[in-house]
């Protein structure tokens, strides 16, 4: 429930408890506030991981040469974390404050901004990018549902703003970006090294961000933003348990298991062509003058097991077709 005040596309938020409106700024704010904290911590635990993990690499190197790249690159991500992660923070902080002035002004993205994001694409490799791409993917995937609600709610507080993946502060891709953004400027690292971090980020930043869209889809709840909205946005079709080639290897081995092993039922319609397909054949036998004794097409009769009464042959079921 919505209030417009003085300046025309501004709205105040009135909770449903009877406390004072909050201004959408303010409901951003907390948000941000909530997430720059929730992912220092998250950064924390990935560097003490990427620290933990250059170290064992460069042990077990093959060679010194690959033992120094890792040992390099530990050196130089443990003198510039803290930079990496500040430069992260901001990075973030930039994508809710171009955010609420886009809500008070309808303003561009800043100058900063655009160049920041410019430099991103002109400075990418190949293998970056595909880093990257894998990461919002799985980030997205993993958190399909609060990301829906989370971009439902912020355009209801935001409604002018059309806000979807690409404006969405909490969104994989502009994380990701921040956080590449951040590794190019602080930390100068070998390509390998740099992927390595990229995967550990992945693995303890973007796939731990759950209980950062859970704390801002329930601000906004709170605020008596969409408090109804569905929790499960879409059903996905039932699939067939994936099967690895080791289990395949292992049931071709014992016929017995690939008899005992229950088979997917097949689709009602081909069901349904397979019994017309025999009823035919056996009208068209008793029509032609067959003899008597003749041995009539065998028809399956699990076919007709879900059909009340009581299953009819194929004779008897050939005699009643051609007297009607």
């Amino acid at each position: 429930m919505f209030k417009h005040t003085s300046k025309p596309g501004s709205f105040d938020v009135i909770t449903p408890k009877g406390r004072e409106p909050m201004q959408p700024s303010k409901l951003l704010g907390q948000i941000r506030t909530q997430t720059l904290l929730g992912c220092e911590q998250l950064l924390a635990h990935m560097f003490s991981a990427v620290d933990d993990l250059f170290y064992d690499l460069s042990k077990r190197a093959s060679s010194n040469n690959e033992a120094n790249l890792y040992f390099e690159a530990m050196r130089e991500i443990r003198v510039n974390r803290e930079g990496t992660a500040k430069r992260f923070l901001h990075q973030v902080g930039i994508a809710f404050a171009h955010l609420a002035d886009r809500e008070r002004f309808g303003s561009a993205p800043s100058k900063e901004n655009s160049n920041i994001n410019l430099s991103l694409v002109e400075g990418d490799d190949l293998e970056i990018d595909l880093a990257k791409t894998t990461m919002i993917s799985s980030a997205r995937a993993l958190f399909n549902d609060d990301l829906y609600h989370l971009t439902a709610r912020l355009n209801e507080l935001l409604p002018l703003l059309d806000i979807d993946e690409n404006s969405n502060p909490l969104d994989p891709e502009q994380l990701t970006k921040a956080f590449i953004i951040a590794c190019q400027e602080q930390l100068h690292i070998n390509i390998k090294a740099r992927l390595i971090v990229f995967k550990l980020f992945e693995k303890h930043v973007l796939k731990q961000l759950g209980h950062i869209y859970h704390d801002a889809n329930h601000v906004l709840v709170d605020a008596g933003l969409l408090p109804e909205l569905a929790r499960t946005v879409k059903k996905h079709a039932p699939q067939m348990p994936a099967t690895s080639l080791d289990d395949l290897a292992a049931h071709s081995t014992n016929p017995n298991t690939l008899i005992s092993r229950p088979q997917p039922q097949a689709a009602p319609f081909f069901m349904g062509q397979e019994a017309l397909g025999l009823l035919l054949a056996a009208v068209r036998q008793s029509s032609s003058g067959a003899p008597a004794g003749a041995a009539m097409p065998a028809i399956n009769c699990f076919i007709f097991t879900n059909n009340p009464g009581p299953v009819m042959t194929g004779q008897e079921l050939a005699s009643r077709l051609s007297q009607s």
